[in-house]
């Protein structure tokens, strides 16, 4: 804000000023004093830290002029969120496995340098506590017990107790009398299928038929057809594992291969694409060749991060070509989905493609399972089916 005086102080109206900033940027760079000679604008700071001067000068008469600094300090991050996963998900007894986390704050920004607190529910942990590196990542090696069963392995921040992540190893009895020479399992290094998704390494059970823990599920209908479909597999021991959560690198796999994509790959310029496994490197080019995922603010594409029904949504979305314009999804949650995924969530919501759960909430933060993310795949082909027949009529 500002007032523009004359010689003897007295304010004035109507003189248009133009305003400058070192650093940052304004909202309006040029102004006309009000009745009281005054003027204001909206500065937004840089993202560095530092010291910006914002410059006001009358534009009939350049000389005059005035400044002000601003002081920019850097906003200390606030962690709020843990992402874990391990590789492989599922190990004989008595073998390794790495699991690896990310601290992310509100904005899922990486937060480095806090301390990190690890237990495991079974078996035992290199280190009982690890420090984020500058990405926000740390990782530990776990060793699985003598005994099969699920080994849950807790992250909790030092200085905020609060914000807590878990990952769960299964651990297998070794086949052949436990003979740790004879084999070892085929699983995946982040939760569900790694590289059971490979079309290099095909993983059985083919069909849905077989799966030995899908029998009542409210999906096992969707899981055996998707499965027919080649849009999903199972794991070694037979099982499909409907509870597992499903990372964003294993999504854009199921879902280039739902949409059948044959499309050149794009080259990966995303500043972690030597995170991305070979196992999903083709199919997560092909789909950012088609515009259906994309990087965050940082340039990341976070292939291990959890997919969470935000993203899901916005991702279904580009794959329907859709162009979502909504500012209200007409969930009761409506407040916590994010700006850039009301839209999508919307249009999921009209399609029937991604309902509301629990009291009509979207949950936008929440996980995707493997069995929702196989329903939601095949309603999402099922609307483009519908779509075509609507274009046939129209010709």
């Amino acid at each position: 804000m500002g007032v523009v005086y004359d010689g003897d102080d007295l304010p004035v109206p109507g003189v248009e000023v133009e305003v400058l900033a070192s650093a940052g940027s304004v909202k309006n760079a040029t102004l006309v004093t009000d009745s009281n000679g005054r003027f204001g604008t909206v500065y937004t700071a840089p993202s560095a830290a530092g010291e910006a001067t914002i410059t006001a000068a009358l534009t009939a008469y350049p000389s005059v002029t005035n400044a002000v600094k601003v002081s920019v300090g850097q906003a200390e991050q606030v962690p709020v969120r843990i992402d874990m996963q391990a590789a492989p998900s599922a190990v004989w007894t008595g073998d390794e496995a790495t699991v690896t986390g990310i601290v992310t704050d509100r904005d899922r920004l990486p937060v480095s340098g806090v301390t990190v607190e690890l237990a495991a529910s079974s078996g035992s942990i290199q280190t009982s506590k690890a420090t984020t590196d500058a990405n926000g990542r740390f990782s530990v090696r776990f060793t699985a017990p003598s005994t099969a069963g699920e080994a849950t392995i807790t992250a909790v921040l030092s200085a905020t107790p609060s914000v807590t992540g878990k990952i769960s190893v299964s651990v297998y009895e070794r086949p052949n009398g436990g003979n740790p020479n004879e084999g070892t399992p085929v699983t995946p290094p982040a939760k569900p299928d790694e590289p059971n998704e490979d079309p290099d390494e095909p993983d059985v059970p083919s069909t849905g038929r077989e799966f030995s823990d899908i029998a009542g599920h409210w999906a096992q209908a969707s899981i055996m057809e998707a499965a027919k479909k080649g849009i999903i597999t199972g794991y070694p021991d037979g099982s499909f594992r409907p509870y597992r959560t499903v990372t964003r690198a294993e999504f854009a796999v199921m879902l280039v291969k739902a949409l059948k994509l044959q499309n050149e790959a794009s080259v990966l310029s995303f500043k972690d694409a030597d995170r991305i496994g070979q196992w999903a490197r083709t199919a997560v080019a092909q789909a950012v060749s088609m515009e259906l995922i994309r990087g965050d603010a940082n340039d990341n594409f976070r292939p291990d991060a959890p997919l969470t029904r935000a993203e899901m949504a916005v991702m279904l979305a580009r794959a329907l070509s859709l162009t979502p314009e909504a500012a209200s999804a007409g969930f009761a949650d409506d407040r916590d989905i994010p700006a850039w995924a009301v839209g999508a969530a919307a249009e999921m919501k009209k399609l029937g493609i991604m309902q509301g759960k629990g009291g009509n909430g979207f949950f936008p933060k929440d996980v995707a399972t493997r069995a929702e993310t196989v329903a939601v795949l095949l309603r999402m082909l099922e609307a483009k089916e519908k779509e075509k027949e609507k274009e046939k009529e129209k010709e």
